[in-house]
């Protein structure tokens, strides 16, 4: 759905009916980030209005572009922006107000979200793991995890694959286990993508 302010894109939660609506791309793209990850409960789009009092004891109302519920029940408030639209601090300000009169009636925690946390790298892999959990094999899950944890290093993916008898069923497996946060990406810079050369190695069972 489109208007001539905005580009309104709408999707529905995995796993679930509930059809969310969000402003902008970038919204839609730190929504999918979050629902990759186990330890999230549930997601929220344009939650509010969240009334707050600015410095000359005016009263508004505020929307925050996500309200991201963690399995432990704690709740952050996000308000998702780019990064060249926050230097000016007048969204800075309003975080501040929430944060100080009214944050405890509507969650834990609230941030500014943009491009330099949620990274390009970020978005692809939460796609990659989102779409193989439709797909999931648990038993080819729990191969892949076992021969991983045979290695005493690091590994490339597409050798890993190789070694497992299945490119399809093994990248599926493996972007499972990297969403369940039981293989870690090896990399030093985490902008990067991960792609077949990269490396990854199971995470250590504590």
């Amino acid at each position: 759905m489109k208007t001539t302010a905005t580009c309104r894109i709408v999707m529905c939660a995995p796993g679930s009916n509930e059809w969310l609506v969000f402003e902008s791309q970038f919204e839609a793209d730190c929504a999918r980030v979050f629902w990759s990850m186990p330890n999230v409960r549930s997601v929220q789009a344009q939650y509010g209005p969240i009334p707050y009092t600015d410095s000359k004891g005016k009263i508004h109302l505020h929307y925050v572009d996500l309200r991201v519920e963690f399995m432990n029940g704690f709740v952050i408030l996000y308000c998702v922006r780019p990064e060249s639209k926050v230097h000016h601090g007048e969204l800075k300000l309003i975080v501040e107000d929430i944060r100080n009169h009214q944050l405890d009636y509507y969650g834990d925690r609230i941030e500014i979200l943009t491009e330099k946390k949620i990274t390009k790298s970020k978005i692809y892999e939460a796609r990659e793991i989102l779409a193989a959990r439709l797909l999931k094999n648990s038993p080819d899950c729990q191969r892949l995890l076992e021969l991983l944890r045979s290695k005493d290093k690091p590994v490339q993916a597409f050798k890993l694959l190789e070694e497992f008898g299945s490119q399809g069923d093994g990248m599926i497996a493996l972007w499972n286990l990297m969403g369940d946060h039981l293989v870690d990406h090896v990399v030093e810079d985490a902008s990067l993508t991960f792609t077949p050369v990269s490396f990854v190695r199971a995470r250590s069972v504590k």
